[in-house]
């Protein structure tokens, strides 16, 4: 996790350098291990950086082409072997062993056409001299943020949302529209946000600027349409893809040059990971997982259980009542507002986990992928529902319903 952020300025104006520097300064928290700040023409681009791959090599911002091109980058390319070797073979000359440099080279040679080649997760912003342009752009899952904030005069941008509150022009003001999202669904739609003015870059779209103000484009398919593309067949023919798939991605995601592990709750998604990444190393992987005190919340022993099964050095943490300054801390790692406790013992798994590895691989979005939630059955047998004529609802199954005590759903449980 690196963090980035950076301005484009429109016309004669210069960027405003002091702000990025000040951005960049609200992030250390996302980069740690270093930082960087490039001021040219019309462009200023600011990095923190979380080294993983090449430590030695990657500094950021990080040029390419003598210095045509320049890119703040926060992400990782699980293809970037391959990709390299394919450059390699069109002439290009690389200098480091980081992504960073892939991802650049692949810009100077296909340009926008470069973005549905990157295997990975990233956002980054993209400066060429030459055609005086910025191009910014984020992965087909949105899986790391990157927010902008644009009027007649630029375009600034960030990894979060706090680090662009630091540009002079960027109020804080709650967007309506915004906070109309979080009171129903509890997180903000893209591509608002909860500030007026700032929105958020879709997930699988890039925006190309050169001296005026432009919309995001899409370079990617939607889960959605890629879910229709995708023919139906036999079951066992599925299951064997979505298993070579799995290992395929877990076998790309765990190439680092620090340490890493897995987070393991116990249920089908974290165990799916946790045992394909057991078997990529020679070495024993370190699994962690967070216990509860209150029986019905604790998945430790499954943790545990699994654990066992796969060999790896396991870490049990034990989730203690959140104090205030726990949730302050956490509100002001999220920027908006986040209706969902879970990321209560998530953040005390990652303080545990960071005592021992640099970067975890985890089972989150499966639920999403796979319809797995409760939620989803829910609203099948809504849809059943509501065909059922009127009269019959409220002669019988509403008296029904209102007769049922609130806990009879957990006898026996």
């Amino acid at each position: 996790m690196c963090g980035i952020a950076g301005e484009f300025s429109f016309g004669s104006s210069p960027p405003e350098a002091a702000w990025v520097q000040h951005a960049c300064d609200r992030m250390r928290h996302r980069g740690p291990d270093g930082e960087g700040l490039h001021r040219e023409g019309p462009v200023a681009l600011g990095h923190r950086r979380l080294s993983v791959i090449d430590v030695a090599g990657g500094a950021q911002p990080m040029s390419y082409a003598e210095g045509r091109y320049w890119i703040t980058y926060n992400g990782e390319i699980y293809n970037y072997p391959a990709l390299r070797e394919e450059l390699r073979g069109l002439g290009h000359v690389f200098h480091t062993q980081s992504d960073t440099e892939v991802v650049l080279a692949a810009w100077a040679a296909w340009g926008v056409d470069a973005l549905p080649r990157l295997n990975g997760i990233f956002a980054f912003g993209i400066w060429d001299r030459q055609s005086a342009s910025l191009c910014l752009a984020r992965d087909p899952l949105g899986v790391k943020p990157l927010l902008y904030h644009c009027d007649r005069r630029g375009l600034a941008f960030a990894s979060e949302l706090k680090a662009l509150l630091a540009h002079p022009r960027v109020a804080a003001q709650v967007d309506p529209a915004g906070l109309q999202d979080f009171l129903a669904l509890g997180y903000t739609l893209t591509p608002r946000s909860i500030v007026q003015g700032v929105r958020k870059l879709p997930a699988g779209s890039y925006l190309l600027l050169s001296d005026a103000p432009a919309s995001p484009r899409p370079y990617s398919q939607s889960l959605e349409d890629a879910a229709q593309a995708r023919a139906p067949g036999d079951e066992a023919v599925q299951a064997a893809s979505l298993e070579s798939a799995i290992r395929t991605s877990v076998a790309e995601q765990m190439v680092s040059d620090v340490p890493l592990g897995t987070f393991l709750s116990g249920g089908i998604d974290s165990s799916t990971i946790s045992y394909f990444a057991a078997q990529e190393t020679s070495t024993p992987i370190e699994t962690f997982s967070m216990g509860f005190q209150e029986r019905s919340f604790d998945e430790s022993g499954y943790a545990q259980q699994v654990a066992e099964a796969i060999g790896s050095v396991h870490h049990n943490g034990r989730a203690a009542v959140p104090r205030f300054e726990d949730l302050e801390a956490l509100a002001w790692l999220h920027d908006e507002p986040l209706g969902d406790t879970s990321i209560l013992p998530t953040a005390s798994l990652a303080r545990l986990a960071r005592e021992h590895v640099t970067v975890s691989l985890s089972g989150d979005g499966a639920d999403e992928i796979l319809a797995g939630y409760d939620t989803y059955v829910a609203d099948r047998l809504h849809a059943t529902y509501t065909r059922i004529p009127r009269w019959l609802h409220r002669g019988l199954l509403l008296p029904t319903a209102r007769r049922i005590p609130p806990s009879w759903g957990k006898v026996g449980l």
